[in-house]
C-alpha cells in the first residue's frame, strides 16, 4: 500500500512539473514573438500629456503648444478650466491642462452648469490669464480664442499677453 502512496505522489510532481514546463515555454514563445514585433516609443518630455491629450483629444503633440501659451502668460493671474462634468474627456483634458499651466492658479467652472456664466462673470478680469474651454460647444458668449483640438481652446483674456 505504500508504494501505491508513494507512485501517487511521484505522478502528481511530474504532472505539475509538465504542466509548468509547457506553461513557461508557450509564454517564452510569445513573449519573445512580441518583444520583437513591438518597439518602444521615443521618449520626450511630453510624453504623458501628449498620450492623455492624445486619447481625450485626438489631437497630437498639443502639451508643447499649451506649455508655450501659458509660457507667455503672467504667472500671477488664474487660468480659468471650463469643463463639462458629466464627461470624463472633459474632465481628463481640464486636469491636463492644469497640470501643464503651472505655476498659474487654476480654477475648474462646470461648463454646463446652471451657474456656469455667474461662476465666469463674477471672475475679476484683472485676475484671469486665460479660459480654457474642455467642451466641444464653447460657451457663445465668450470669445472663441485658439483652438488646439475640436474640445480643447484657449482663449486668452485681454491685457494678458
Amino acid at each position: 500500500m505504500q508504494w501505491v502512496r508513494r507512485a501517487g505522489a511521484v505522478a502528481h510532481f511530474w504532472l505539475w512539473a509538465v504542466l509548468l514546463a509547457a506553461f513557461l515555454l508557450v509564454n517564452a514563445f510569445s513573449t519573445v514573438r512580441n518583444a520583437r514585433s513591438t518597439t518602444i516609443p521615443p521618449f520626450g518630455k511630453f510624453q504623458s500629456s501628449d498620450a492623455w491629450l492624445l486619447f481625450a483629444t485626438g489631437a497630437t503633440e498639443q502639451s508643447d503648444r499649451l506649455v508655450t501659451l501659458f509660457d507667455s502668460l503672467p504667472p500671477s493671474k488664474a487660468i480659468l478650466i471650463l469643463v463639462n462634468w458629466k464627461d470624463t474627456r472633459s474632465q481628463l483634458i481640464g486636469e491636463a491642462v492644469a497640470y501643464l499651466s503651472w505655476p498659474h492658479p487654476v480654477r475648474f467652472v462646470d461648463a454646463l452648469g446652471p451657474n456656469a456664466g455667474g461662476e465666469v462673470a463674477s471672475m475679476d478680469p484683472a485676475s484671469v490669464a486665460a479660459i480654457v474651454f474642455c467642451t466641444d460647444n464653447p460657451l457663445p458668449w465668450l470669445p472663441p480664442g485658439r483652438r488646439f483640438a475640436s474640445n480643447l481652446a484657449v482663449s486668452v483674456v485681454n491685457g494678458s499677453q
